[in-house]
């Protein structure tokens, strides 16, 4: 352990163990064996032989050799000639090999002359000049190769153990480069320097001291863990054992001899099939999760000992965690705890570290972390960080979660897809399936079907016999949401292998998605032969029997729209989204559709269709609306979309503008110019394609945020597409320059921009930006129809009354009574709007995603529903209302000729949510998410009409939903990668525009999903729409932290919030007792001055002695009104609900009647007489309740109910308003006006003997 310590450089650690142990067996390989003088001894003489071809200190050697026993002596000859080497496995693919041998600039390539023929086209792309090994081998068979018999000894002459012609160096010096995948598809080359590696093997060498005896060397030098079974024996005195792979230890001479076994999952479950050999003490499991079926199958082996599990990336020197797993453990196993120094942190997308429990980025830190990626200095820069305390990190990708010091794996962060609209994370499918008793092994990933929709897929190897994909896909169906189960699961008897251990998704075969869905039973009627065919057509499934389930054929919510809306369009029978959800086989839905058919014959409905030639059509009705927005706000800006989107791998702007360009000819609405006619009103007219604008800068904090803010004449302006570029670093590479024009680079060459395309909401909308991103990465699909054939078709539906009238009916029905929270603005009211806005942006905490995806899928629906019920209750709160009116942006492209194309293909549908305070918060999710199903299926209505028969009175300029939820598109993909370059949506900026008071985008980008809240400037102040981003997100966190609570008990406002309410509801201290109060002081004042006015307004006055006077009136009638909880004196004055009261009784003489806690509501007129009425309810003892007579109903009515009000004063135009609130509660109303003047010992004025209201004595009228 001794020369251990005393070196950084691994091929002088083995130098020591040589002088040690010169002739212990150190390699085994075949039936060759070789000892460690013999190793020491070949490896000087290739050490030589580079040395005098001039490779030295910085330079890299390919290794490209068999494995055989003169594989490790050639790594260790470049290490000794001061070179770093890089391993080309020839069992490789080919086209790898020569990307891996022309990028790292090899100045040497060790190889023999069966590899040299086998590998003509890598020698060639190295460019390097070739070693033979046969020609160190001074031509003798049996040292050149594992051919039989011991190895040639060392030369005499090479200046042995002590290396006596080894090149000066130090521990910085680079030990290897492997390459890596890429994220782009190419390979990407790990620098690791001597003191990396011996950091990791002075660990290994306690960690594991006597299980190294015979360690199998079954990985291919290309993988890191290479290292570790290479020359962790080395250093130690074990041995070294080399097969072809790990399947090869059953058959390997040398088998007995093996004490450690280190490999992939993939490939332990495959070497499993049959018993380890007896001497295998410990297994290491690393590259794959481990699973604790997996471990359990390793423990049935009675000489294994210790099964570990490893984890690392190549970055960090082949293994950062680890974790011994016993025999005894429960649970799956963890990656586990810090290895050889490293320091681990878990972080957020922002970098910030994440609560302990919190999933999280793991970054690690340390002596294992390498040099960084070969001629990648921008990968570099941005996959290893260096903190604001210096500390330099890697940043490696995956997910974990970490508690009390352990890591457990969660997967990828690019790992997470989108499938159905859904994040799902592969991992968790892939470890469901392996917990089910007869699957082996099992991979899970995504394939598009033939229409390019994602789809989840499943490759499983069984355990047993009689495994059958149905009873999996039900097994899953009963521990996952639908959306997680695939669409297809494969049945393999083996899952491929790469060189590497893992598994070999290139090699698993492409699935069609005919699952198996139980037995075929083929439709028994033309109703049920026709619907068979358009499900198939539009999930892409050729087969569909009357029984199989839609989820089970692959079917979503979008799919389901779409086959809505072709059965209408085919059948001529109307399906609504609930029923066809409700109802999802041939064999329940035929007769529906049969009935509807039967009930309503005639046409088919009208067909979106192509119309050629033609360049003039009407608006749609969401272009109109765009249109009638601007034009009453005469704000060019108030529909301006702006999009951020990062670009890595780009030489120049050429590519961009030959993208942005061909999406201009392809998509007419992005050339289309608005004419307004002689009647005023607009038409769309298609004008020739014109190249897009496009700036360049470099990029600068904050000019992004400039440039989004454009407006366009859409009457003139072509194309309605504008973009920049703003790059990230000063020039393109010298090789980027050297290409093509147009030509998209590769990994190391390419640069980095951030790209802002900014459009116009009357051409596109946020679905356009799957075409736009697609575009980009090189692909413009021809569209079958334009925008203009939508608004033709919506005018030809419109001409339906049939159809209208449905729709009218629905709407009157569904909005009857409805408030729209007008009044969250106290300027709601003072003018129209100019519909000039910005934004806020909140992150949402990757936990907190996660757990809004997991109620979503406990509650059988969305995302969008729970943000949206979240969204609800923060209005509901705000405005005291629970029947909420809120809308809903949603795609409008149930015909499946919609998907790629490009337009404002959305509607803002009116959703009302009655949120009782006693719903749950999971129940009140999915009756929003029903809500929103029955919106949807009554979509079609141009919102001035659904408006119209609403009945609702609006503010002038407000649209009808003044709070919006716009969530992000499913079909939106965050990261596309094609040829080199990759394209991350980053996500929507300010066009200063706002076309609602609030909207709220839920989008999710490269960096996790986030809010922003989009708001009116002439309706909020940014302390307002903070305010109310803060409560939505403490509402969010709170709600999915407790989905079984009640909504009542949220609280809405923070303890420092309610403190200071507290503070101002209390006022300024009360004064001492003795002092007058707003009463006495009152009528003091009419009795020294009874003549002066007191309250006047437009129409009279009313002078302090008259104010004495009613308000002693109202005092009187308030003693002699019956408490609605209790009997009342005789002769009251008030009259139940329904009934208006007259005048009768007197004062109670103690002032006390109707007092004792007693409240009356004040529902009068504002005007002279309202405040003498107050100073009557003082008067009698009681507290007032102001029920503003403008101010909605259904607040009212919550009001008088909370207040707990017995009495309501009213009078003239507010009485029957009064009355109304008063059935609720069974309080009694008091006519202001019909009460009698005054007669002598009727309480007039008065004067207060001490501090408290409506005690002491009263003043007679008659004085």
């Amino acid at each position: 352990m001794a020369g251990i310590q005393e070196t950084e450089r691994v091929h002088e650690a083995f130098a020591d163990q040589v002088r040690r142990t010169p002739d212990r067996v150190a390699v085994v390989a075949g039936s060759a064996r070789v000892t460690y003088a013999e190793l020491d001894a070949r490896a000087e003489r290739i050490a030589g032989e580079l040395r005098s071809r001039g490779a030295g200190r910085g330079d890299s050697v390919g290794v490209c050799l068999d494995r055989d026993d003169w594989l490790i002596a050639a790594l260790l000859g470049v290490w000794r000639a001061g070179a770093a080497y890089v391993p080309l496995d020839p069992a490789y693919p080919a086209d790898r090999l020569e990307f891996i041998a022309s990028d790292a600039g090899m100045a040497h390539l060790i190889t023999s002359e069966p590899v040299a023929r086998r590998q003509e086209a890598v020698l060639r792309a190295s460019g390097a000049a070739a070693l033979l090994i046969e020609s160190v081998a001074g031509g003798d068979p049996d040292a050149a190769g594992s051919h039989g018999g011991r190895a040639v000894p060392g030369d005499p002459d090479a200046a042995g153990p002590d290396g006596g012609g080894a090149v000066p160096g130090d521990g910085a010096d680079a030990a290897y480069v492997i390459y890596t995948s890429g994220s782009t598809g190419r390979p990407k080359g790990v620098v690791v320097e001597h003191r990396n590696v011996m950091a990791l093997l002075r660990h290994e060498a306690t960690r594991y001291p006597d299980e190294l005896g015979g360690m199998l060397f079954a990985t291919s030098v290309c993988f890191d863990p290479s290292v570790t079974q290479m020359f962790l024996p080395l250093i130690r005195g074990g041995t070294v054992i080399v097969a072809d792979n790990l399947l090869a230890l059953p058959a390997l001479p040398a088998r007995d001899e093996v004490t450690c076994v280190y490999g992939a999952p993939s490939a332990l479950v495959a070497l499993l099939s049959e018993p380890l050999p007896s001497g295998v003490r410990l297994v290491i499991a690393g590259g794959e999760p481990l699973t604790r079926a997996l471990v359990d199958r390793i423990y049935a082996n009675p000489g294994v000992r210790r099964v570990v599990n490893v984890y690392g990336p190549t970055e960090c020197t082949v293994t950062c965690t680890s974790h011994e797993v016993l025999r005894d453990d429960d649970g799956e196993p963890p990656i586990g705890s810090a290895y050889a120094g490293s320091v681990l942190t878990v972080r957020d997308a922002g970098g910030r570290p994440v609560a302990d429990g919190e999933i999280g980025e793991l970054w690690v830190a340390g002596p294992l972390v390498g040099r960084g990626y070969l001629n990648r200095p921008a990968l570099s820069a941005e996959r290893f960080v260096t903190d604001e305390e210096g500390v330099r990190h890697y940043r490696t990708g995956d997910l974990v979660r970490r508690e009390n010091g352990i890591c457990h794996y969660a997967g990828r962060n690019d790992d997470q897809v989108k499938v159905a609209g859904f994040r799902v994370e592969l991992g968790e499918v892939q470890g469901s399936l392996t917990r089910h008793p007869g699957v082996d092994h099992a991979v899970v990933l995504t394939q598009d079907d033939s229409r390019g929709v994602r789809r989840l897929v499943a490759y499983v190897q069984p355990a047993e016999a009689g495994l059958a994909e149905a009873g999996l896909r039900q097994w899953l169906r009963e521990r996952l949401p639908d959306y997680m189960v695939p669409s297809r699961i494969a049945l393999m008897e083996r899952i491929p292998l790469g060189p590497t251990g893992k598994v070999d998704r290139a090699a698993l075969p492409a699935l069609e998605f005919a699952p198996e869905l139980g037995p075929y039973v083929a439709p028994r009627d033309d109703t049920e032969r026709r619907l068979a065919e358009i499900v198939g057509a539009v999930l892409g499934v050729e087969q569909v029997g009357v029984h199989h389930h839609f989820i089970d054929l692959g079917g979503e919510s979008l799919a389901a729209a779409r086959i809505c809306a072709v059965i209408e369009r085919e059948l001529g029978a109307r399906v609504a989204l609930t029923t066809f959800l409700g109802r999802p086989t041939i064999a329940e839905l035929a007769p529906l559709v049969a009935a509807a058919r039967a009930a309503s014959p005639g046409p088919a409905a009208p067909r979106l269709t192509r119309h050629p030639g033609r360049d003039r059509y009407p608006l749609t009705a969401a272009q109109h609306g765009m249109w009638l927005l601007r034009e009453v706000s005469r704000t060019q800006n108030a529909t301006t979309l702006a999009f951020r989107l990062r670009l890595t791998g780009l030489d120049s702007a050429e590519p961009v503008r030959l993208a942005l360009d061909a999406l201009v000819r392809e998509h007419e609405v992005l050339r289309t110019v608005m004419v307004t006619g002689p009647d005023g009103e607009p038409t769309a007219e298609v004008r020739p394609p014109a190249p897009v604008p496009l700036e360049e800068h470099r990029y600068a904090p904050g000019l992004a945020e400039r440039l989004a803010v454009h407006g366009f004449d859409l009457s003139a302006d072509v194309p309605l597409l504008r973009a920049a570029l703003l790059w990230h670093d000063d020039e393109p590479t010298e090789r980027a320059a050297e290409q093509a024009p147009g030509r998209i680079s590769g990994p190391g060459v390419g640069r980095v921009a951030e790209l802002i395309v900014v459009t116009d909401h009357t051409a596109y909308d946020g679905w356009s930006n799957a075409a736009l991103m697609a575009a980009l990465t090189g692909t413009v699909a021809e569209q079958p129809v334009q925008v203009g054939d939508i608004a033709l078709l919506e005018r030809e539906l419109a001409a339906d009354p049939a159809r209208t009238e449905r729709l009218r009916a629905f709407w009157a029905e569904e909005l009857a009574g409805a408030e729209p929270p007008y009044d969250l603005s106290a300027r709601a009211r003072s003018g129209p709007s100019r519909f000039r806005g910005t934004r806020l942006v909140r992150s949402v905490p990757a936990r907190t995603a996660t757990r809004v995806g997991e109620l979503a899928a406990a509650t059988g629906t969305t995302p969008f529903a729970v943000y949206f019920t979240v969204l609800g209750l923060l209005v509901a709160a705000q405005t005291d209302r629970p029947d909420v009116l809120l809308g809903a942006a949603v795609a409008d492209r149930a015909h499946p000729e919609l998907e790629g194309l490009i337009g404002p293909l959305v509607d803002v549908l009116p959703v009302r949510l009655r949120l009782d305070g006693e719903l749950s918060v999971r129940r009140a999710i999915t009756q929003a998410a029903a809500a929103t199903t029955r919106s949807l299926d009554h979509i079609g209505l141009a919102p001035e009409e659904r408006l119209a028969v609403s009945g609702i009175g609006r503010p002038r300029g407000t649209m009808l939903t003044p709070v919006v939820l716009s969530y992000q598109p499913p079909a939106v993909p965050v990261r596309l990668a094609r040829d080199g370059l990759t394209v991350e949506l980053l996500g929507e900026l300010s066009g200063g525009g706002a076309q609602a008071p609030y909207t709220l985008f839920v989008n999710t980008t490269v960096d996790g999903v986030e809010i922003q809240v989009e708001y009116d400037i002439d309706h909020f102040t940014r302390e307002e729409a903070e305010s109310f981003a803060d409560r939505l997100m403490r509402l969010l966190e709170a709600a999915v932290a407790g989905p079984d609570l009640p909504l009542s008990s949220f609280e809405l406002v923070t303890a420092d919030e309610r403190a200071r309410l507290l503070a101002w509801g209390a006022g300024a201290p009360l004064p001492e007792p003795g002092s007058g109060t707003v009463v006495h002081e009152v009528l003091e004042r009419a009795v020294r001055h009874p003549g002066r006015v007191a309250v006047a307004d437009g129409s009279g006055e009313l002078t302090y002695a008259e104010l004495a006077e009613l308000s002693a009136q109202v005092a009187a009638a308030l003693h002699s009104t019956p408490d609605a909880d209790g009997p009342g004196g005789p002769g009251g004055l008030g009259s139940r609900p329904g009934r208006s009261g007259g005048p009768g009784g007197t004062a109670g003489g103690d002032g006390t009647g109707g007092g004792g806690g007693r409240v009356v509501g004040v529902c009068l007129p504002r005007d002279r007489h309202l405040p003498a009425a107050l100073v009557g309810v003082a008067r009698a003892g009681a507290a007032y309740v102001p029920l503003e007579p403008d101010h909605p109903a259904e607040r009212l009515r919550n009001q008088l109910a909370d207040s707990g009000a017995t009495v309501v004063l009213a009078s003239g135009d507010t009485l029957r308003l009064a009355h109304e609130l008063a059935e609720a509660t069974g309080a009694t109303v008091l006519d202001l006006a019909a009460l009698r003047p005054a007669t002598p010992g009727t309480v007039g004025s008065g004067t207060v003997g001490s501090g408290t209201v409506g005690s002491g004595g009263e003043v007679p009228s008659s004085g």
